[in-house]
């Protein structure tokens, strides 16, 4: 058995995973700087609060992910998946250790913060129980049809957005939750589809995720009919960057639609998700760097650690 590493602490974070949540995180950044007229490429804003508030946030989300993991671990070590935890190079008790430390660090940081606002603060602590009710018994959210859907749709496609644009110092108005719709109707599509990229095994233990539920000719067609809406609801906010990424990706999920095989359900959430991050990244520079350590990193020590080849 392999001896744990600090490396194997950082990596049981999900950073894969984590490149998600900070996309709609800086979904909510640039939601904020189109609205009170800021430009993406000057320094007229707190890049340090936008910063500081994502460090607090993704150790939080980090340490909900390690909870899911614990929770996985019987079923990750059949599927051969994520081997941290299923090969025992951490313990399930230091996981556990180090999700009170992350979860305490965390939600420390952010309630001493001085700009942290009210909202944000709640936020935090609501993205903190979705995240264990997710995985947890007897909530297991993630086994439970549409409610998983529905829980993976306010966590990333609202709190994390809204999250994004409270960090900036200005404040998440009410008259703004139509402008949100783009990135619900696309985390909502994209989210479907990767139910159904682990329709087999999740079928096989019987978790009953939205995609088992309804099968693949009609979660793939709600996922294209989501996508459609995310066009919609883009051009009628004026969302520019998902006006691109909705119209680039609803072609991907109609085929998919079409032909639902696994092959094509895989590339309608790889070739289709990370579109978002790499506009996000041309705004943010700082954003594409982390994103450009973070895909090294993990082909590094995925090779080294694993002898495997991921992400790519």
């Amino acid at each position: 058995m392999k001896r744990s590493k600090f490396s194997d602490y950082i990596f049981l974070l999900r950073p894969s995973i984590m490149i998600a949540l900070w996309t709609f995180y800086f979904a909510g950044v640039t939601l904020a700087f189109r609205i009170n007229g800021l430009s993406y490429f000057n320094n007229n804003y707190n890049a340090g609060m936008i910063i500081c508030t994502l460090l607090m946030y993704s150790l939080l989300m980090g340490s909900v992910y390690v909870i899911n993991q614990i929770v996985d671990i019987d079923t990750d070590r059949l599927n051969k998946k994520l081997f941290i935890l299923p090969d025992g190079i951490i313990s399930k008790q230091n996981a556990m250790i180090y999700v009170i430390m992350l979860t305490v660090i965390s939600l420390s940081g952010i309630m001493i913060m001085p700009q942290a606002t009210f909202v944000m603060k709640g936020l935090f602590i609501l993205s903190f129980i979705l995240g264990v009710m997710y995985s947890v018994k007897p909530f297991c959210l993630k086994r439970r049809p549409f409610v998983d859907l529905i829980d993976n749709v306010i966590g990333y496609g609202m709190i994390a957005v809204i999250i994004g644009f409270e960090s900036t110092g200005y404040s998440f108005k009410i008259e703004y939750v139509q402008k949100l719709l783009p990135y619900i109707f696309s985390m909502g599509a994209i989210f479907i589809n990767t139910t159904l990229m682990d329709y087999e095994g999740d079928k096989a233990v019987n978790a009953r995720t939205t995609g088992v539920f309804l099968g693949y000719k009609k979660a793939s067609l709600l996922s294209s009919i989501l996508m459609g809406f995310a066009i919609i609801s883009a051009f009628n906010s004026g969302d520019k960057i998902m006006i691109i990424c909705s119209i680039y990706s609803l072609p991907f999920f109609i085929y998919n639609a079409v032909k639902r095989s696994k092959k094509i359900i895989d590339m309608s959430v790889n070739l289709t998700a990370p579109i978002l991050t790499v506009f996000l990244s041309i705004c943010f520079p700082y954003f594409l760097v982390l994103n450009i350590i973070v895909l090294i990193s993990m082909k590094i020590y995925y090779r080294k650690r694993f002898n495997i080849k991921y992400p790519i």
